[in-house]
């Protein structure tokens, strides 16, 4: 009854009566909800609730319109550890091991990129005032134990894949041009200050190397007109201190790669089996509007060799410093590689719902496409925790390069699940996901979690059907699509994912 006393005083305390006269009446509504006969009823006789509010964690509120609670179905998750997801801008944390839910930062402080420590025990975000700038926060899976890091122009570069030590940079001193910016680099561990491992100019990237013993970084020492590239390098520098490893160095205009000069780097990962990869920008880019070159470097110094073009970034990966809104990579602990290709040249590489394909490589293989229907997209790749099978979406392709509303609703509502499996080549449909997006895997790899029509779904193996744990994401008729892509990745994190 632990769970039932909760949602008792819950229903009590929204109500606003006084017990034991709100009791009384909180009870009767109980047994309807538990009846399957009221509104907030589900199957199973779990419950769908609309949570209270807590305070804000970041200084100095303002009083603002606040949009309806969420709906959260707090036994569909039971068992799988904490949810972190963005409702209509406020950030809130479905706690299970509680039966609570709570706001974890309202909409006007502009929550962004939740992510959850390797071993679930913390949660990261981004919290943007206007005045004031960008703080990073980190809060114990519970919602306790709030901790905040202010510096100008911070971002975080991921959790570290053990534990819960965090990798951020944030500029020390500004230089003429951003990319002369000095950058430290740091870790940082709840109820620690930050400690610094690099202190670079120009940063152009940052990713935790496999073992989480390094740190690997890229930089472009561009000139103080910010037109002409110094040195463009990649290195990698252990976090308990030493001297840095360089992987990759190109001097000025005449350090050409695949064609290209005046070289910029984006990282796109440190991967096991495979290397360090990275996004090739050339001829003074800094940003794509297209498809890039995906460059794999196997070892310090080595010969970069071209996996295929993607898009740059990955959404909320890299404290939302990517330019892609959907995941286009991602690496097994088996070594083996997926990332979304370009295929052909009379395609808009912006474009997601066109001439995309799931490209899987192997460990100093070959690479080869994964195989899927005609007319369609292969997209949002994401590996199992055993490393042996690959979930992905199917989306129908389109060749319209407009981006109306009832266009990109229509298009997502299309999508559908599927795994793969390298070892054999086959495909296996997954019914009952449509407009499924951002698939996760849980921990142990029975399990996924996914964003569909406006909530966060979860498929438990063996069921029949998914269950919604959260809704909604956005508000009503108005998906935040760029390009025809929404931050899917960027609306929540998950406790129990791989």
């Amino acid at each position: 009854m632990g769970h039932q006393d909760h949602l008792i005083r819950r229903l009590a305390q929204r109500l606003g009566a006084r017990p034991p006269a709100a009791l009384g009446l909180a009870l009767a509504l109980l047994v309807i909800i538990a009846t399957g006969t009221g509104v907030a009823a589900s199957r199973g006789g779990s419950h769908q609730v609309a949570v209270p509010r807590t305070n804000s964690p970041l200084p100095a509120p303002r009083p603002v319109s606040m949009p309806p609670d969420p709906v959260v179905h707090i036994a569909g998750l039971h068992g799988d550890g904490s949810l972190a997801f963005i409702s209509r801008g406020s950030l809130w944390l479905l706690d299970t091991s509680t039966y609570s839910v709570h706001e974890l930062v309202p909409a006007k402080d502009h929550p962004d990129a939740p992510q959850f420590s390797a071993d679930g025990k913390w949660l990261a975000f981004l919290a943007h005032r206007r005045v004031g700038g960008t703080w990073i926060c980190l809060v114990r899976s519970d919602g306790g134990g709030m901790h905040r890091l202010h510096r100008r122009d911070i971002a975080f570069d991921g959790w570290a894949p053990r534990g819960h030590r965090l990798a951020i940079d944030f500029v020390s001193r500004r230089g003429a041009v951003p990319v002369r910016d000095t950058s430290v680099v740091a870790t940082w561990r709840p109820g620690t200050e930050p400690r610094a491992v690099a202190r670079v100019g120009g940063l152009t990237g940052v990713v935790w190397s496999p073992d989480g013993r390094e740190l690997g970084i890229a930089t472009a020492d561009w000139d103080r007109r910010g037109s002409v590239p110094g040195t463009t390098s990649i290195a990698t520098y252990p976090i308990a201190g030493g001297r840095p490893t360089i992987w990759f160095s190109r001097l000025g205009q005449h350090g050409r790669l695949e064609g290209e000069d005046e070289l910029y780097l984006r990282l796109a990962g440190w991967w096991q089996g495979q290397g360090i990869g990275f996004w090739l920008f050339g001829n003074g880019e800094v940003l794509s509007p297209d498809q890039a070159p995906l460059e794999l470097l196997v070892a310090p110094r080595s010969q970069p060799r071209r996996l295929g073009q993607t898009l740059p970034g990955g959404g909320a990966l890299a404290g939302g410093r990517g330019e892609a809104e959907e995941r286009t990579v991602d690496a097994s602990r088996l070594g083996y590689l997926a990332d979304v290709d370009q295929i052909g040249r009379d395609g808009f590489g912006r474009q997601i719902w066109f001439r995309k394909r799931l490209t899987v490589c192997a460990p100093a293989a070959t690479c080869r496409r994964v195989p899927a229907p005609p007319r369609t997209v292969t997209l949002d790749p994401a590996w199992s925790p055993d490393g042996k099978t690959l979930a992905y979406v199917i989306a129908p392709s389109r060749a319209s390069v407009g981006f109306p509303q009832r266009i990109v609703r229509r298009w997502y509502a299309a999508h559908r699940l599927a795994l793969y499996r390298p070892s054999t080549g086959r495909v296996r449909y997954i019914h009952g996901t449509a407009g499924a997006s951002a698939p996760m895997w849980s921990r142990d790899g029975k399990d996924l979690i996914y964003a569909a029509r406006d909530g966060i779904w979860l498929l438990r193996v063996g069921a029949a059907r998914a269950t919604r744990v959260a809704t909604p994401l956005f508000a009503p008729g108005d998906l935040p699509a760029y390009y025809g892509q929404v931050d899917w990745v960027g609306q929540f994190a998950w406790s129990a994912g791989g």
